[in-house]
């Protein structure tokens, strides 16, 4: 992964994490998430910019062009649902943007993986494809989990997904959990991903709970 990319990769990170901190009750995140988004487009252009076209011709500029109009539409988004204090919608914004046709558009993680994907292919960093297979690389919920549920069963999926089982403590501590506001948030969240089938409650012989991705109905 190139150093531009990890870039990106840590503000979509911390994007995510003040999205979620805010729809928990926190309200003075606004300036410092904005402040991210900026900084999030300031990086995808220093990545356009630092790479040399193989072939820099129309077909291909346009190309790179077309896959970079997702990504900044999303971003756009979710500037707009920040300033108007949506932040449930901007934070599944980052997996999927429902439109108000009711068509499901790809989220900015995904709009961003694929117009780096069209960026490497057009350029020299054909080395770093293998990347795009990584682990880190969070999961797009089913819609199912995207949309009428709340925000915290995205992260929560994703543990899943990636881990296969995690005790329910560690869940727990990994995403901030410590009123007990957020653990009814939490608790819910984990019923959700239960009753749809996508986990199951193991409780081992010391007492431990334990979350277990099951793949769904």
């Amino acid at each position: 992964m190139s150093v531009s990319q990890a870039s990106t990769t840590a503000i979509l990170d911390q994007l995510e994490k003040l999205l979620m901190q805010a729809s928990q009750g926190r309200d003075n995140l606004k300036p410092r998430i904005l402040s991210l988004l900026s900084n999030l487009e300031h990086a995808i252009r220093t990545q356009i910019n630092a790479r040399m076209l193989v072939k820099a011709t129309g077909g291909v500029i346009t190309e790179i062009v077309q896959s970079l109009k997702p990504v900044f539409q999303a971003i756009s988004f979710i500037r707009g649902c920040v300033h108007a204090n949506e932040w449930e919608t901007a934070l599944k914004s980052l997996y999927a943007i429902e439109t108000e046709k009711g068509e499901t558009l790809p989220g900015l993680r995904e709009a961003i993986m694929q117009s780096e994907a069209a960026l490497m292919l057009a350029t020299h960093g054909f080395r770093e494809e293998a990347a795009m297979a990584s682990p880190s690389v969070p999961v797009t919920p089913p819609p199912d989990l995207i949309f009428g549920v709340p925000a915290l069963v995205i992260p929560l999926y994703n543990m899943l997904v990636r881990e296969g089982e995690i005790e329910k403590e560690v869940a727990a501590r990994r995403l901030g959990i410590t009123t007990e506001e957020q653990r009814g948030e939490f608790e819910h969240a984990c019923s959700i991903l239960i009753s749809k089938g996508y986990a199951e409650l193991r409780t081992d012989r010391k007492g431990r709970q334990y979350l277990v991705y099951t793949g769904g109905e």
